[in-house]
């Protein structure tokens, strides 16, 4: 049981460590703020984006990759 585990948790190291390295940047909306005067609707939407490094991603996806092996080692 416990090596399935640290298979699964593995794998979605190394997706997640593809993922950074292909996708460097995170973008998510905040502050959505809605105005209304009368009939007319006003949205305000707050676009940011996370920068993230390629170091971290390459991290990842080599601690994924090592979790992978020994899992299938034992």
């Amino acid at each position: 049981m416990g090596q399935k585990l640290w298979l699964a948790f593995g794998i979605l190291l190394v997706i997640a460590g593809i993922a950074v390295l292909i996708h460097p940047r995170l973008r998510f909306r905040t502050n959505h703020r809605e105005v209304r005067i009368g009939s007319l609707k006003a949205i305000e939407e707050t676009t940011r984006i996370l920068p993230l490094p390629r170091i971290a991603g390459a991290l990842v996806l080599v601690s994924g990759l090592l979790l992978t092996a020994s899992a299938f080692r034992k």
